[in-house]
């Protein structure tokens, strides 16, 4: 049971999946070549890592931006 947790925990949200399935089946059917499927899903991973590191950071306070 616990194993099966932790596999749940690592996969991406449902719509994700949708997603780069689509981007998948997108490239297996021919419609995107699939390096260019490849840079689209690599891609999206990257900008949502980093927009959610951005969230992260620590707000610097009005206080010690003036002193």
């Amino acid at each position: 049971m616990d194993a099966g947790r932790s596999a749940a925990s690592h996969l991406p949200a449902p719509g994700r999946i949708a997603f780069y399935g689509g981007l998948g089946a997108a490239a297996v059917a021919g419609v995107l070549d699939w390096p260019v499927a490849a840079a689209i899903g690599i891609g999206t991973v990257v900008a949502r890592r980093a927009r959610g590191s951005e969230r992260r950071k620590p707000q610097r306070s009005e206080h010690a931006a003036t002193t």
